[in-house]
């Protein structure tokens, strides 16, 4: 009984050390975003379909030829740059779905006007954010 506990436990521990070789879908990645006003419509991806507020336009760094339309992306504001006005970030994440493509955005990101309030104050303007 001893020999097949210490395979077992060999075994689990062989195992998670494979798993945890594997890369994670929450990796960290770090931009910037500002905020659109509303309307919201019509949208890149989805013409005139309103899909709510919880919507951003990506960037042409991100928009991979209209392929991220439709992923959900968490946000989390993390720093407000000292040039800008506001309280700065307000320690929540949202998440959102990549609905347009933000042509000549000069940020990573546009987000509706809502979602940036749930993130930071919105006098900032323009936030550092990190997204997954």
């Amino acid at each position: 009984m001893a020999v097949f506990q210490k395979s077992f436990v060999l075994f689990m521990a062989s195992l998670c050390f494979c798993f945890s070789s594997f890369p994670t879908a929450s990796t960290q990645n770090q931009g910037t975003a500002t905020f659109f006003s509303p309307p919201y419509v019509p949208s890149a991806c989805y013409g005139n379909e309103d899909k709510g507020q919880s919507i951003a336009s990506a960037s042409t760094e991100i928009w991979n030829n209209g392929n991220v339309c439709g992923q959900i992306y968490h946000f989390t504001c993390v720093s407000v740059p000292s040039t800008q006005l506001g309280s700065g970030c307000l320690g929540t994440s949202w998440p959102v779905m990549v609905v347009d493509h933000c042509l000549g955005c000069n940020t990573t990101f546009g987000l509706s006007q809502e979602v940036f309030r749930y993130l930071a104050d919105t006098n900032a303007g323009e936030i550092t954010i990190s997204y997954t």
